[in-house]
């Protein structure tokens, strides 16, 4: 089966708050704003083209960085909602006119530098095949269940897996999905699976990690130099 064409939103309006208040994808990594490693990231996958969701703050700032490193890729940045769930759905909504309904999107987090372009690829083709994919890795750390600060069990781990992004859907069954979803949900297809569709799962990396508290930026930036 011939890679379907998909669009990417990255998920990009964030606050930073377990960063310590500054803004995480403004930082600058070997030179360059971290944000610029994800839209790199998308540039060099397949994708036809892609929606940066930005914070309202930033808006000038990642649209220049969206439009130098993501090329004839960056279709336009929206501002994003009050809430992911909101921001999201402005980035699917700003693709009506460049991708049918039944084309397929990636929800891919901002604050994930270091995914690599064929997994967007295998996403993609996943999703095509069966309504909703979600990249993810198996959980490898011993979990315990915690009641006030005491371990109270150990949680069976075998059939647990770390959700990552990107996470792949038809566009009007996304939107639909998010629509329907309450705010609390913390990711894409959890939106996706209240609707009784159980996405299936794309064996991720762990290269694929989320930047989200300061000292990430030094795992990051060794992955970097051990990846060029």
């Amino acid at each position: 089966m011939p890679l379907p064409e998909y669009f990417v939103v990255i998920a990009a309006a964030g606050k930073s708050e377990r960063f310590g208040g500054k803004n995480k994808l403004l930082v600058r990594v070997l030179g360059k704003p971290l944000l610029s490693y994800t839209i790199e990231r998308v540039r060099k996958s397949s994708a036809k083209g892609f929606v940066l969701v930005s914070n309202s703050d930033f808006e000038n700032e990642y649209k220049s960085i969206a439009a130098r490193y993501g090329g004839k890729k960056f279709i336009k940045a929206v501002t994003g909602g009050a809430t992911r769930r909101m921001s999201v759905i402005n980035g699917l909504e700003a693709l009506v006119g460049f991708a049918s309904g039944d084309s397929i999107v990636l929800i891919h987090d901002g604050a994930r530098p270091l995914c690599p372009p064929e997994l967007f690829d295998l996403c993609a083709e996943k999703a095509q095949q069966s309504d909703a994919a979600v990249v993810a890795i198996p959980v490898a750390d011993t979990l315990k269940a915690v009641d006030n600060g005491k371990i109270v069990s150990t949680v069976e781990r075998s059939n647990l897996w770390r959700a990552q992004t990107p996470q792949g859907f038809r566009l009007d069954v996304i939107l639909k999905a998010l629509k329907q979803a309450p705010d609390s949900i913390t990711d894409d297809s959890q939106a996706i699976e209240a609707m009784g569709i159980k996405p299936v799962i794309v064996r991720g990396t762990a290269q694929n990690m989320k930047i989200t508290y300061p000292e990430d930026i030094k795992i990051f930036e060794a992955l970097l130099r051990l990846l060029a």
